[in-house]
């Protein structure tokens, strides 16, 4: 059986096309705009974050020591206490 085109039937049975948001897309939509004012928030942290992987902090130089005695290694079965 073949519908009747939309011109031949009542006005109340016409589905209106209209541009309104379903539950599931409202609350997709939230969901964005909360992640991105807790990014918003946070982006001091992320900024810190990004320029010490940019830039590593400068380790201070190890002092050089020329004149330490030389380690003796014992060799052997070294003795239970």
């Amino acid at each position: 059986m073949v519908d009747p085109p939309a011109e031949a039937l009542p006005a109340a049975t016409i589905e209106k096309n209209t541009a309104t948001l379903t539950t599931t897309q409202w609350l997709s939509v939230a969901s964005i705009v909360v992640s991105l004012v807790a990014i918003y928030y946070k982006r001091e942290e992320i900024k810190g974050a990004l320029t010490e992987i940019k830039a590593p902090a400068v380790k201070a130089p190890v002092p050089v020591v020329t004149s330490a005695p030389p380690v003796v290694k014992k060799s052997g079965i070294w003795p239970m206490d």
